[in-house]
């Protein structure tokens, strides 16, 4: 089904990345498993008014972001489940323009990536 919706190469467009990532956001927080733990999250945002418009073609990068916040979630959950009440999950998404580049900056205090997965990320 994936590949019959996108039925070819998209075009980049003129996209507000700010509003792209907060829905994105939006979406992996309301769409997480656990709810009752992910309302524990602390999450902290940060959009850059700078960064305005990017040619990018949504529904890639939204897609790679929604993984993304997803499994955020899934790390912070995972550590407070095994840590315990004392542990309090935290997550921080922040946009920012460096000159003729923006940065996406996600940071959570969950495991992390064990180095076998990283491999295959990066």
């Amino acid at each position: 089904m994936l590949a019959h919706a996108r039925p070819g190469p998209r075009q980049p467009v003129s996209t507000d990345l700010n509003a792209l990532v907060a829905e994105y956001l939006r979406m992996a927080y309301q769409g997480a498993p656990g709810r009752q733990l992910t309302h524990a999250v602390e999450l902290e945002v940060h959009f850059d008014p700078a960064v305005g418009t990017v040619a990018a073609v949504p529904q890639e990068l939204g897609r790679a972001m929604l993984n993304l916040f997803a499994n955020a979630f899934y790390a912070v959950r995972q550590h407070q489940q095994a840590s315990g009440p004392g542990f309090q999950p935290q997550m921080s998404v922040q946009t920012r323009r460096e000159g003729d580049s923006v940065t996406i900056e996600v940071y959570d205090n969950g495991f992390g990536i064990p180095a076998s997965g990283a491999e295959r990320v990066f």
